[in-house]
């Protein structure tokens, strides 16, 4: 099946997703599903039948009703046939409540997000990942599995109706039929073509409604408002939202206007076709090629058969939105841009991490040519990022990674922590290629306290809990937030409902300072017990008086252990086994702090003595060695 949206072809297979959609509703729901999907196939049909009914109600009649009881019985099917029309759309409208609120809908989100643990760290940086993001989550939270699978049974349910309709009037009358089947076809197409308008419009009104909801944010966001307030700057911001705002209403006013245009041109059709019908059964009539009783069924079944056509249209139409909206979600569950974890590798501890001539490059994702999917594009002039670096770390070794801003520090951890794979060369886990490597039991070995730390908006204990991965008692999550220098929030969380604060003005919470959230990023690093710390920055945004607190309580979590520390304050380096020194992606210099300091003319050496006149001799510890 073909799609054309601004200019662009879309193939996708309809068949491939409604069977994806199909087996995916049956897993969550089978018997409500089945039944569903049962009574969408048969009660079309059997509402087909109902020009036949009022053919042979009305030639009773017209006969002088030569048996009662035959016409008692007509009118007991027809009355029965629709109530179960009607009484179709009860469940219909139950089993929509039931899927979105218990099963279906539930489900896909859970395979999403799962989905999404394990999707590659790239991935989320890439320019498309929001638009791309925001389209899978759509498809998975809208119903529009569900809508797929059941809106084919429907359509098949509608066109086998639609059969016994085209029978019967070709049974009354061969002039009929042959007058309905043009304006049904241009009704179908109406509908179909509008749909995929529908759909294009929707992804274009989607993106310009979350920039709308940014400019709401800052009108609305507590800081911003305290900002926009006191520069006043209101207005302005009013101003730009009114803009986006509108451009909204415009994707919104040109949908409906689509809808309606269409709605107009399919009643000016079917008004045609009926006034045809009605004129040609008068001539035959007229003729006594003809009987009132065939008229009447004619009326019926024109009438039938241009509503099903509308239907049918409509809901093949949707169905093809639901099957666009469907592929996203289906090539986004069956990508291959996932990390490998290698379950069946055996899970080892550290021993020691090597580099071997690695050189990286930051790789971008783009729409594939579907518009469903994102796939890995090779750049342009790529920047590269890591050069040609090789180093080793064994069991028990302290590391200090040093240099100036963009050398290439935070890229080297994201690669440690197997957030990226070397664009060349290769990375060693315990001797051996670390992509053969469980990639869990890889992670276990390691703590990970990043300079960009993230603010988790849920009870502190959960938050410092995330760290293991479980729940810790109140006295384990007291002493980690101590260790981190926290006791000001652990003191402000007892003003409100203790650890089981939210960090969230929400829910009655607390709003954390930079700082504050940087302690419990840190409190949540220490939480866990491994071979391996790695720390990024940890103090960044702290005072000096707590951030060498925090520091000497990594130095002593760390004793006896490995430990990659990536710091601006060089006297922790005095303390550390070793010192690599990086400039512009590339490893200068490599060794311990007496090694370093020996190199005249060297680079760390004279980044050190441009920072040795603000440490005292506690910083510089034992060694103190002479930076003159």
């Amino acid at each position: 099946m073909k799609r054309i949206r601004n200019g662009r072809v879309f193939q996708f297979s309809l068949l491939k997703n409604f069977k994806f959609s199909f087996i995916k509703c049956y897993e969550c729901a089978p018997v409500a599903f089945s039944i569903f999907a049962l009574i969408e196939f048969l009660t079309p049909i059997l509402s087909a039948f109902t020009p036949l009914l009022i053919t042979k109600i009305t030639r009773e009649i017209q006969n002088g009703i030569e048996s009662i009881n035959y016409l008692l019985i007509l009118i007991i099917i027809y009355i029965s046939l629709s109530l179960v029309g009607f009484l179709a759309g009860i469940p219909e409208r139950r089993f929509n409540q039931y899927t979105k609120a218990v099963k279906i809908i539930p489900h896909h989100n859970r395979l999403m997000e799962q989905k999404l643990s394990r999707i590659k760290y790239g991935i989320f940086f890439s320019k498309d990942f929001v638009d791309y993001n925001q389209m899978v989550r759509r498809a998975a939270s809208n119903g529009c599995i569900s809508s797929l699978s059941v809106g084919v049974f429907s359509i098949a349910g509608y066109l086998t109706g639609a059969a016994v309709v085209f029978v019967t009037l070709a049974t009354l009358n061969i002039y009929c039929m042959l007058l309905v089947i043009l304006p049904a076809f241009v009704q179908f197409l109406l509908y179909y073509k509008n749909a995929s308008r529908d759909w294009a419009l929707s992804k274009e009104y989607e993106k310009e409604a979350r920039q709308t909801a940014r400019y709401e944010s800052v009108l609305s966001n507590y800081r911003a408002v305290r900002e926009t307030k006191a520069n006043k700057s209101s207005n302005y911001v009013l101003n730009k939202w009114e803009k986006s705002y509108k451009k909204c209403q415009k994707f919104s006013i040109k949908n409906v206007m689509l809808w309606i245009r269409v709605d107009i041109y399919s009643a000016l059709v079917q008004m045609a076709c009926q006034i045809a019908t009605i004129v040609l059964c008068i001539f035959l009539i007229s003729r006594g090629k003809m009987d009132v009783a065939a008229f009447a069924g004619i009326l019926a079944a024109v009438y039938n058969v241009l509503s099903r056509t509308n239907i049918i249209a409509y809901k093949f139409g949707q169905i093809s939105r639901d099957a666009l909206s469907a592929d996203s979600y289906r090539t986004f569950l069956e990508s291959k841009d996932e990390e490998c974890f290698n379950q069946n590798a055996k899970k080892e501890k550290f021993k020691s991490l090597e580099f071997r001539n690695v050189s990286f490059v930051y790789p971008d994702y783009v729409y594939g040519k579907l518009g469903t999917a994102l796939i890995e594009k090779q750049q342009e002039n790529p920047k590269q990022v890591l050069t040609d670096v090789s180093f080793k770390i064994n069991k028990g070794e302290r590391v200090a990674i040093v240099g100036e801003n963009g050398s290439g520090k935070t890229t080297l951890t994201r690669l440690i922590a197997k957030l990226y794979e070397p664009t060349s060369g290769e990375i060693l886990f315990n001797g051996k290629p670390l992509e053969l490597a469980n990639l869990e039991g890889y992670r276990e070995n390691f703590s990970v306290i990043n300079q960009e730390f993230a603010n988790y908006q849920i009870p502190l204990a959960d938050s410092v809990g995330a760290g293991t991965g479980k729940d810790l008692t109140s006295d384990q999550t007291t002493h980690l937030l101590k260790l981190a220098g926290a006791e000001d929030v652990f003191a402000q969380a007892n003003e409100h409902q203790g650890l089981q604060t939210w960090l969230t003005r929400e829910f009655n919470g607390m709003e954390l300072s930079g700082g504050q959230k940087q302690k419990v990023s840190i409190a949540r690093g220490f939480a866990k017990k491994v071979e391996v710390m790695m720390v990024d920055e940890p103090t960044s945004a702290l005072d000096p008086i707590v951030e060498k607190k925090i520091l000497d309580n990594i130095l002593k979590a760390t004793e006896g252990k490995t430990a990659i520390v990536i710091s601006h304050r060089l006297s922790l380096c005095t303390k550390m086994d070793r010192i690599i020194y990086m400039e512009n992606g590339r490893i200068m210099e490599n060794g311990s702090h007496a090694e370093l300091m020996k190199i005249k003319n060297g680079k760390y050496r004279a980044l050190f003595s441009s920072q040795s006149k603000w440490y005292t001799e506690n910083d510089l510890g034992k060694d103190k060695t002479d930076v003159k």
